[in-house]
């Protein structure tokens, strides 16, 4: 018996019966990101649907779809963006844990708030745009093979941007100074890169960023840690470990209560460790503490005893 789209697994239709989700997560799904049919049309006899504005088939008439969830299946080959441009009303995208490759790009509409871009095999990203992207919240497009310069591609990163996560890819040069303008930012996540230059304080995001991972970068981070990173009293992770950042770790360090990650190994820091790293406030809620493969001289602060439970 014939059922309406609307009934079909992993659709969900409005109240006039127009598509606004599609979540087929991890349904062994194989083949090219379904963009458009190629199909014959007969309005154009004889002629196969290669451009989108042809066709009556696939994503790029969906044009009230709010939500596309198609992570952990095997599609493959590379993304058409052109037809998703007119999605005016999109605002979930995730094709995680596919075999897809070529350029991304997370701009594909101008309501997105979530895009997941990770686990593939892309190879490029587009640059984020001025006054372009302004709804994004979360960007995810880690564990790919972007090779692309930093600074270039983060210049315009979106100012009411919350969570970013761009780890394990080939993504290189300094970090841009538009970093230092995030009010909202709580997770940035770029380890694994070869970023190098100075690193940012992420100023205006004192308040909220509770996870800064820049770690092991093939060039790395030279000059010292910012103040400014020792007043981010949210903090949970911090991990700049496989740097080449020099300097004292400071008795600012007391100030992040709630952190439970500190992982400064592997690096070229020096002079002696602060005894706020034990003391209340700054090492209470610490889980993993490391040091290793630094400079550092002295006698170890007896508040270090303190770290009950800590892996140091």
């Amino acid at each position: 018996k014939a059922v309406g789209h609307c009934q079909w697994y992993g659709i969900t239709c409005d109240t006039e019966g127009f598509v606004t989700g599609i979540d087929l997560q991890d349904n062994n799904l194989v083949g090219n990101f379904p963009v458009y049919t190629h199909k014959l049309d007969a309005s154009y006899p004889g002629k196969v649907f290669g451009n989108w504005e042809y066709t009556k088939y696939g994503l790029a008439q969906l044009h009230r779809l709010e939500t596309l969830d198609l992570a952990d299946n095997e599609l493959t080959g590379t993304v058409d963006y052109a037809p998703l441009y007119n999605l005016l009303s999109l605002t979930h995208f995730d094709v995680s844990g596919n075999l897809l490759r070529g350029g991304i790009d997370a701009l594909i509409s101008p309501s997105l708030k979530y895009a997941d871009f990770s686990n593939n095999g892309f190879t490029s990203m587009r640059r984020f745009q001025m006054y372009k992207g302004t709804f994004l919240l979360y960007c995810d497009v880690s564990n790919n093979a972007i090779e692309e310069n930093a600074t270039d591609l983060l210049a315009n990163i979106p100012h009411n941007i919350e969570q970013f996560i761009a780890s394990s890819n080939q993504i290189y040069g300094n970090l841009p100074a538009s970093l230092d303008d995030l009010p909202k930012l709580r997770q940035f996540n770029m380890a694994s890169n070869a970023l190098s230059g100075d690193l940012p304080g992420f100023t205006e995001s004192l308040a909220i960023l509770e996870e800064l991972d820049v770690s092991n970068q093939t060039t790395g981070f030279k000059g010292p840690i910012p103040v400014d990173v020792w007043r981010h009293l949210s903090l949970n992770i911090l991990n700049l470990a496989d740097n080449r950042l020099t300097g004292n770790l400071p008795s600012l360090v007391g100030n992040l209560a709630v952190l439970e990650v500190l992982d400064l190994s592997n690096n070229l820091l020096k002079g002696s460790l602060p005894s706020e790293l034990g003391m209340r406030g700054g090492g209470a809620s610490l889980k993993l503490l490391g040091l290793t493969n630094n400079a550092f001289t002295g006698v170890i602060p007896y508040q270090m005893g303190q770290l009950q439970g800590a892996s140091v």
